[in-house]
């Protein structure tokens, strides 16, 4: 099939198992994991069981050490279902570490529940299977935009010979190609769909389950929801993509309990299906809403009942942020140590909406799509900038802009450059 190729984080994976005892591995539903799985299982000794089958359940459940005890490495699909038989792997590794023990993976983050978080502090490393990139999908390393710029600030390049090595696309991509995958997201199956009917049909019963098997899984409480309820909340979240909101802001237009409306959002990001960006803390306001950042673009598509023909991406919708996002997250996670993520936004309206720290180094980015931003349109970076003294301002421009520095510390670059 055209999307089980190999994903970026196989190698990763087969790495850690050489000295880790064991290593997880945690995304959306159907984005890949138990491909992923057989994949780095045929490539050393392994024992292979899922927890989708309920007579492997009961056999853990009636002897946790025997069905964790294995000469090879066990790898467990969906282990999260099972949360008795993470008590037993730590005592394994406790009393016979060796690298390589287990490979587990899971819908949930195993962190979410206190009986596995407790078990896997200290004994586990942790890796999240993201929807594929653009440069995946053509067999392309990855993008190293933010990288190269981090790499900049470390190192104090020259500022003129470093903009002549910032362009447009990458050669192995083109813009139909971006675009192809701006419609159809990274997730495996609708991601090499074609036909337009098919994507809906797999979308509509992705969220279905999502919301009618999964959410109850994480969150007991959340089976009382009906299906008309998650859909309302599932509208509002994916109307509220790019946005700093907080729960209280869901339960007062859904008509959903305050505490059920937490525990929704709690669930959705330990689904992997959001990521909650913190603020900036500038000043004596700080502001305490968080951002909403939706993991791929065409679930927040369909979830907001948008369809592509109104938010092409070179029109700087909120489809085009998504998209932007998405790429972003897939290039942190191959940085290490990972930069952290946060966003500006003042009370008088200025807004960065892609700040990215690590060590010293700071970039902010701000999306415009025009060719000459004007001095109104790039105020919030600038502003944002002049408080910090080791930062690049990015503009992304359309893809036809020319690399150039507007400003000390301020570079236009056009958008197709972070591919």
């Amino acid at each position: 099939m055209s999307h089980q190729r190999e994903r970026r984080l196989f190698s990763t994976i087969l790495s850690d198992l050489h000295w880790s005892p064991a290593v997880g591995l945690y995304g959306l539903r159907q984005v890949g994991k138990t491909t992923l799985l057989n994949q780095v299982a045929s490539k050393r000794p392994s024992e292979l069981e899922s927890f989708d089958r309920e007579a492997t359940l009961r056999a853990s459940r009636d002897n946790p050490v025997g069905f964790c005890t294995r000469s090879k490495t066990l790898c467990l699909d969906e282990a999260q279902k099972g949360p008795w038989v993470f008590s037993a792997i730590k005592e394994l590794i406790g009393t016979r570490r060796k690298p390589g023990g287990f490979l587990l993976t899971g819908s949930v983050r195993f962190t979410a529940k206190k009986e596995i978080r407790e078990a896997l502090t200290g004994r586990i490393i942790l890796h999240e299977l993201l929807p594929f990139d653009v440069s995946e999908v053509h067999k392309l390393e990855g993008s190293d935009f933010l990288s190269q710029i981090f790499d900049f600030l470390d190192k104090k390049k020259d500022v003129a010979l470093f903009l002549r090595s910032l362009s447009g696309l990458r050669k192995g991509l083109s813009m139909s190609g971006v675009l192809r995958h701006y419609r159809g997201g990274g997730m495996p199956i609708p991601c090499f769909t074609t036909r337009d009917e098919k994507l809906t049909q797999w979308l509509q019963g992705f969220f279905e389950t999502l919301l009618m098997l999964d959410l109850s899984l994480v969150d007991g409480k959340l089976a009382q929801l009906s299906l008309r309820q998650g859909w309302a909340f599932l509208r509002l979240l994916a109307l509220s993509q790019g946005q700093a909101v907080q729960y209280s802001d869901f339960a007062g237009q859904t008509a959903i309990r305050p505490d059920l409306a937490k525990r929704l959002l709690d669930a959705f990001e330990v689904l992997s299906l959001i990521d909650r960006i913190p603020p900036e803390a500038l000043g004596s306001r700080p502001v305490h809403k968080m951002r909403i950042e939706w993991k791929d673009v065409a679930l927040w598509r369909f979830a907001a009942g948008i369809s592509t023909q109104r938010d092409l991406l070179e029109e700087g919708g909120l489809g085009t942020v998504t998209y932007i996002s998405q790429e972003f997250r897939s290039q942190l996670q191959r940085i290490s140590p990972r930069p952290l993520w946060s966003f500006y936004r003042s009370h008088d309206g200025a807004h960065v909406p892609w700040i990215f720290r690590k060590g010293n180094g700071v970039i902010a980015l701000l999306l415009v799509l025009t060719e000459n931003p004007s001095p109104f349109e790039i105020r919030s970076l600038k502003r944002f900038i002049e408080t910090e003294k080791n930062a690049i301002g990015i503009v992304l421009g359309s893809s036809s802009a020319n690399v150039q520095e507007l400003l000390p510390r301020v570079w236009l670059v056009p958008f197709t450059a972070i591919f």
